[in-house]
């Protein structure tokens, strides 16, 4: 028999909180589309979106089990049940935009389970504003999937760096991700899972779309991938180094190809800064420095230079990134004494707010050569006299202020703006009343009600049992189990 998740006290607490967020989060819910995992007795349904007044047409269901979706097809015959992959279904569906998307997987954090919301946010899925669930087990990871965790700890350690305004050199990142491979796995699972879900949706798939639709295919510079076991075992004390233990990208792979071309291009407006004068001219401006103060903005945009912040800003103009602008980390006992993790995210897109954002750097291609392009400040600024110097810097000034006040201050994508994993306990199993249920369904059978009608108002008992009973009140053949004398 399959596990009985509408028994599950963690289960239920977590699904009501689910509930709530997206309760005051989706308007207009009758005609909602959502995507989830109904599971063979379809509890997610009857617990999180029925009693919203979400539309049982509206909801897509994966299910790959043929059994459990035999079971699904019969309960729920209104729902659009999906027999395929996740990814396969994303990938192939041409239907509207989903408001709840609620990936509530049974196993371990993997990127298998983050490629879905990948596809989603790639082909632009998302609804402007859309709520999210991911739910995965902590524990039982695959040797691969522990040093891709632990990787990405160490991005977080980075980010957390970065909020202080520091960059970081190749010393410090070895020292980082030295540092992951230290860190107790509990700690390294619950802030991976939490980073790749919202860098996926906000930063890294955006930046795939715009060097996509810009043709940008093609990294000048070379680039390595460190891990935990990185060492560095030769210095020349002149910025080369000679590192073990590292794996050089696969350019072929275009979240990596992005990544490296973002980086470039922040390289390239970073050199034309500094060689007009404007990034020294910036620094000296009472009024840039006042900004930055008082807009307590995340630092991972403005702290680090002018060129860094001009970049973000063009690739989140032109990727449309579903921007997370609220986060939910819990935690519960399965029945099964299994801990699981939970992320609930809402997302904009602020489309509108994009849309009125100035533009101050662009790819550059040439004709010869598709291949090769460089980010240039465009339109160029006239900053050899000082009027012209003064100029362009309030237009810099005038994009800092509508970034900061409009867009980088509603996002929640760094670590220290992550709310503490609320702990919503569980490990038992809630007690149900068999044979009051079954004289229930007797009493609605009486009625005239139907096998669904009754389904829904008695989710307890497994459908067959529900049929069986109908079917012998319905004979006069049911005979309800007697109590011991």
């Amino acid at each position: 028999m399959s596990k009985r998740y509408d028994l599950d006290v963690g289960k239920r607490r977590v699904r009501r909180r689910w509930r709530e967020f997206i309760k005051s989060r989706v308007g207009n819910r009758k005609k909602a589309q959502i995507l989830c995992f109904p599971g063979e007795y379809g509890f997610e349904i009857e617990q999180c979106y029925r009693p919203l007044g979400f539309r049982d047409e509206n909801i897509w269901g994966i299910e790959r089990d043929p059994k459990a979706a035999r079971v699904i097809r019969e309960r729920y015959p209104k729902i659009n049940l999906i027999e395929m992959d996740i990814a396969e279904f994303v990938h192939k569906y041409d239907g509207p935009a989903f408001q709840v998307i609620s990936l509530d997987y049974c196993g371990h954090f993997g990127p298998d389970k983050v490629q879905p919301l990948a596809l989603l946010t790639a082909r632009g899925l998302i609804a402007d504003r859309g709520c999210i669930n991911v739910n995965l087990m902590a524990g039982r990871e695959q040797a691969e999937d522990k040093v891709h965790m632990r990787n990405l700890y160490a991005r977080v350690l980075q980010d957390k760096m970065s909020l202080k305004g520091k960059t970081i050199s190749v010393y410090e990142a070895v020292e980082l991700v030295n540092n992951a491979n230290d860190e107790e796995l509990a700690e390294v699972r619950d802030n991976a899972m939490t980073h790749s879900i919202l860098s996926m949706l906000g930063y890294l798939m955006p930046t795939v779309r715009v060097c996509f639709d810009c043709k940008l295919t093609h990294v000048r510079g070379a680039s390595v991938a460190l891990s935990p076991k990185t060492k560095i075992i030769e210095d020349d004390g002149q910025g080369h180094m000679k590192l073990e233990n590292v794996t050089v990208p696969d350019k072929s792979d275009r979240i990596q190809l992005g990544t490296q071309i973002k980086h470039e291009a922040i390289m390239d407006v970073n050199e034309e800064l500094h060689s007009l004068g404007i990034v020294k001219y910036a620094k000296l401006d009472s009024e840039i420095r006042e900004s930055l103060r008082q807009a307590r903005v995340p630092a991972d945009f403005f702290d680090y230079h002018l060129g860094r912040t001009m970049v973000m800003g063009f690739f989140d103009q032109f990727g449309l990134p579903d921007f997370p602008v609220k986060l939910e980390r819990y935690s519960y006992v399965s029945e099964s004494g299994r801990r699981m993790l939970s992320d609930f995210i809402e997302t904009r897109h602020l489309r509108d707010v994009m849309n009125r954002m100035d533009t101050l750097v662009a790819p550059m291609g040439r004709k010869d050569n598709a291949d090769e392009h460089r980010f240039m400040l465009y339109p160029k600024p006239e900053v050899d006299t000082l009027e012209g110097m003064n100029a362009y810097l309030k237009r810099v000034k005038k994009f800092i202020y509508y970034y900061a006040d409009n867009i980088a201050k509603h996002i929640k994508t760094e670590p220290d703006n992550w709310p503490e994993r609320e702990d919503l306990g569980g490990g038992e199993a809630i007690n149900v009343n068999e044979d009051k249920l079954k004289a229930r369904v007797v009493e609605l059978v009486k009625k005239g009600r139907s096998a669904e009608e009754i389904a829904q108002k008695v989710p307890y008992l497994q459908p067959g049992t529900i049929r069986a009973i109908r079917a012998h009140v319905t004979m006069g053949t049911y005979e309800p189990k007697k109590k011991p004398a």
